[in-house]
């Protein structure tokens, strides 16, 4: 009597631990394959000292559910297309000299984002500074690009034509 009350707790036992894992594996694998679900990492550092904070970015439903097909750091403006920097950007400030420019260097290539009266424009207001998990992103529809300019962070959705991307979707987020 006692064996089997031992078997059973234990096959029990065995049966939880199996469900978890799979509950565990299936979260796993739904959170790798949201291409969407951004990482917004910030890192300050301040004469060999660095703090980094980190958090995922929920998309907008707005936004079309797949990762953009550009993004990177605003460059220049030429008509109705804007340039944009890709790949790792890193900002350089002078502390002793809060008069300098900032400066943006980016490690990718440079893409060119034509606008159209059709494309769809969004400005980011999400507040991610030192916050750190999972983040609701929070846009807001504009009119006009006229806020874009010097350390603009820019996602696009579209169709590549040539070296451009034609946008149907353009979310932007200016530095604050």
């Amino acid at each position: 009597m006692k064996r089997s009350i031992l078997w059973g707790g234990l096959a029990l036992l065995l049966l939880v631990l199996l469900a978890s894992a799979v509950v565990t594996a299936v979260r796993l694998l739904a959170s790798q394959e949201n291409p969407a679900a951004n990482i917004v990492e910030e890192q300050i550092t301040d004469e060999g000292a660095a703090l980094t904070f980190a958090n995922r970015v929920i998309p907008a439903a707005e936004l079309p559910e797949r990762e953009a097909d550009a993004w990177g750091i605003f460059l220049r403006r030429q008509d109705n297309a804007i340039i944009i920097g890709t790949g790792p950007y890193h900002e350089n400030i002078d502390m002793n000299d809060p008069e300098r420019p900032i400066v943006v260097d980016h490690e990718g290539p440079e893409i060119e984002i034509v606008i159209s009266r059709d494309t769809l424009i969004y400005r980011d207001d999400t507040i991610t500074a030192r916050i750190t998990g999972p983040v609701p992103q929070v846009i807001q529809q504009m009119d006009s690009l006229e806020e874009v300019g010097d350390l603009t962070g820019i996602s696009a959705w579209g169709s590549r034509r040539g070296d451009r991307l034609v946008a149907d979707v353009l979310v932007y987020s200016v530095e604050r």
